[in-house]
């Protein structure tokens, strides 16, 4: 991905949480495009309107979490309406490990952070990433 290509969506129901995301990626990457759902039905609505390339996915919220949006983006990946596989990085309060290696074999998941954020982690793979 290059830099100046970038476009973010952050899935998370705290909105304070979705504001240090936002920061953070805007430090990181100043012209990078940024949206923002407080669930994963926003969130379905906005990925297929704008195709983000990153998405920060939270697991447990209210209307529709984490998992059913997985759950969508595989089905419409499988039956070809999804052509691209976004990267996705889940950051999530489930701590439990059998859950959370479950969760990091989902359609494109590529990595499964505890909260609180560890933002050197994310950057790290972000940087893995982009050109």
């Amino acid at each position: 991905m290059k830099k100046n290509m970038l476009r973010f969506l952050i899935i998370e129901d705290d909105e304070m949480i979705r504001i240090i995301h936002k920061e953070f990626l805007e430090e990181l990457f100043p012209e990078c495009e940024i949206l923002e759902a407080e669930n994963a039905a926003q969130g379905i609505c906005l990925y297929f309107e704008c195709r983000p390339n990153v998405i920060l996915l939270d697991m447990m919220m209210p209307l529709m979490g984490g998992e059913s949006f997985l759950d969508i983006l595989e089905e419409g990946y499988s039956k070809n309406i999804l052509k691209d596989k976004p990267k996705i990085v889940v950051i999530t309060a489930i701590k439990d490990v059998k859950e959370l290696m479950s969760i990091g074999k989902r359609f494109a998941v590529e990595a499964v952070i505890s909260k609180p954020l560890v933002q050197s982690q994310l950057k790290a793979l972000l940087d893995d990433w982009v050109e």
